[in-house]
Formats: structure tokens, C-alpha cells, sequence
């Protein structure tokens, strides 16, 4: 349910990825950011949260829909259900802190559906002073001109985060050779599963030394964490 009130728990059964990348420079973002992905059967649901610093202020002022929210502090998520690869068969959603949003389709700005879109930020996340900022959407399956995708079925997608700090921070979950967050023929791959065990992946870091930890869990027959460690010298 797309509420603003955004829980881990609530999420508990969706997929999840992170690990983003600066665009630019290609290292890890130092502002990372969680991406959860569900569905039904008549829509598809998505979340974003990050973590922010004591004293970041969300810069937020595209306040119509199909402005300039790529210029605020804003997510994206672009995604293609036939898994071409091309520009032409895209979706594009950007969001800011303000709950307002762009989208088109194949480029095509006048394309305006029923996405269900919240931003929340929380002071004191989880109950242990963290500050958390939330964003969640859902849309219908039907708005897209499409069934609920079938067992096993792939769509492509790449995730981005704009962040407006000292300097411009855009950070992305595929890592293309340009720095663009719909650069399609680079984009990841998400497969549909109905029965399949949720492994999410929720924190991604860099310890120093070069040696970073990805730490995650599984739900399932039996439910459990895990938490991979890579050693090596950044290049």
C-alpha cells in the first residue's frame, strides 16, 4: 500500500537491491540508496529509501506535475517490459520530496497515467534517531497496457538517485559507460517469480582499505542473512 508511511516491515516480502554507483566516477556512492520491488496482480510496487546525514536538507522546488523535478533532489526509475533495449519502448518515472512527479513514455511527455507516488521523510527512523527519506510507488498493470507478468517473465531497468549537496551526486544501480540513467542498452534485468524465495539485498558500504561489505537476507522455508565481503585495491 503507497500510504507515506513507509515500514521495512510492510516491505517485508519484496525484492530488494542496492550498491549504486556515482555515474560520474563510477565508485560507490557515498549516499546509498535501498530499492524494494513487489507486485499483484494489478500492480506493480516500488520503494526507495536512503539514509541521510544529521543536517541534510531535501532540496525540493518542481512543484507541477511533469516539471523539472531532475533538478531537485529526486529518484528515478526507468523500465522497459519487452526487454529490447531501446529507447523506444521505455517507461520514465522521477520523483521528488514534494510527491511530485514526471513520467512519459518513450519520450513522449504528454503520456500521463495513474501512478499512486508518497515521499516521506522520517527523523527518527526505526526508533533509533536515524533519519530515513521514503519514497514509494505503485501503478497498474493496466495503465501500461499489459497483464501481470507471467511466471519467470524479464523486464530491464535501471534505478538512479539525484542528490544536490556541495556538489551534484547522481548515483545509479547499473553502471553504463555514459552518465545517464536511461541508457537502455546497459540497463539491469528483473525477473518474475511467484514462488520464488525474496532475497534482498539492503546495505552496501565501503569499510576503507578497499574492502567493502554487502549485507542482506532471505525469506523463505527458512529465513536467514548474509553478508559478503570483498577485499581489493580500488582502482
Amino acid at each position: 500500500k503507497v500510504d507515506g508511511d513507509f515500514t521495512l516491515h510492510e516491505w517485508r516480502d519484496a525484492a530488494a537491491l542496492t550498491g549504486f554507483v556515482d555515474l560520474v566516477g563510477g565508485a560507490l556512492a557515498d549516499l546509498q540508496t535501498t530499492v524494494l520491488l513487489t507486485y499483484d496482480a494489478e500492480r506493480l510496487y516500488v520503494a526507495f529509501y536512503s539514509l541521510l546525514p544529521p543536517k541534510y536538507e531535501l532540496h525540493a522546488r518542481a512543484d507541477t506535475r511533469d516539471g523539472q523535478v531532475w533538478d531537485d533532489d529526486s529518484i528515478e526509475f526507468v523500465f522497459d517490459p519487452t526487454a529490447a533495449r531501446t529507447v523506444d519502448r521505455s517507461y520514465h518515472f522521477i520523483g521528488n520530496a514534494h510527491g511530485v512527479f514526471f513520467d512519459d513514455k518513450n519520450r513522449d511527455v504528454k503520456w500521463n497515467v495513474n501512478w499512486a507516488f508518497k515521499s516521506q521523510l522520517q527523523e527518527n527512523w526505526r526508533g533509533i534517531g536515524l533519519r530515513c527519506w521514503a519514497l514509494e510507488i505503485s501503478i497498474p498493470f493496466a495503465d501500461l497496457e499489459r497483464k501481470p507478468p507471467v511466471n519467470g517473465e524479464r523486464w530491464t531497468a535501471n534505478f538512479g538517485h539525484t542528490w544536490f549537496r556541495e556538489r551534484s551526486l547522481f548515483s545509479s544501480w547499473a553502471c553504463p559507460p555514459i552518465a545517464q540513467y536511461n541508457a537502455c542498452q546497459h540497463f539491469g534485468t528483473l525477473e518474475f517469480r511467484e514462488q520464488a524465495p525474496v532475497l534482498q539485498w539492503t546495505d552496501f558500504r565501503d569499510l576503507g582499505g578497499g574492502q567493502r561489505v554487502m549485507e542482506g537476507s532471505w525469506q523463505g522455508a527458512q529465513a536467514g542473512r548474509i553478508t559478503a565481503r570483498v577485499a581489493g585495491q580500488k582502482e
